[in-house]
């Protein structure tokens, strides 16, 4: 009996020792597949499945991305939420005939996935585009980027995106000759 009560306790200790390691309702298991999906959801997200938007990120992801260009100027944009993440992704959808990332590449590291991507869009009418674009409607316009996503390590939720984006060429593809810093 005393055998069995120390192997109980035993477990029982083993059993605190990982509940302390590990997050509460951590299901999240690291693996090649768990990685492809995290990116999936991503990309499936900014093309307009905002559906995905509690199994893509944390409550709390930010983005860290360049100034974006405004009509007076730069504009810096504070994202905290997933829920202003989402926010962020539909506005950026305003207004386009057609609007769709590709993946070029990827790569897995750990909690890390980054992202080449292309965004192919056409411009739809002018007066239900939110920025200025000096192209006719039906242009195609595209542009390059990478997303690094940082995978929270007990949901394989995105916590964290840091984005760069080949402004130039995106402004130079939309017509736009004159841009205020």
């Amino acid at each position: 009996m005393t055998v069995l009560s120390f192997l109980w306790v035993v477990g029982a200790m083993a059993s605190l020792a990982m509940s302390t390691t590990l997050c509460q309702d951590c299901d999240f298991i690291l693996c090649h597949k768990s990685q492809e999906k995290a990116a999936k959801n991503y990309i499936d997200t900014w093309n307009g499945d905002f559906s995905l938007e509690n199994i893509t990120f944390t409550p709390n992801v930010n983005l860290y991305q360049d100034r974006l260009p405004g009509s007076n100027g730069s504009i810096e944009l504070s994202i905290g939420t997933s829920g202003e993440f989402i926010k962020f992704m539909k506005m950026a959808h305003t207004g386009w005939n057609h609007y769709q990332f590709v993946v070029q590449n990827i790569a897995f590291d750990k909690y890390n996935v980054v992202i080449r991507w292309a965004l192919n869009a056409t411009v739809g009418p002018h007066d239900k585009m939110i920025i200025p674009i000096n192209k006719p409607e039906g242009s195609h316009i595209t542009y390059n980027g990478t997303d690094w996503l940082y995978l929270d390590d007990c949901t394989g939720r995105i916590k964290r995106v840091d984005s760069a984006q080949d402004y130039i060429t995106a402004l130079h593809a939309q017509g736009l000759t004159d841009v205020k810093i």
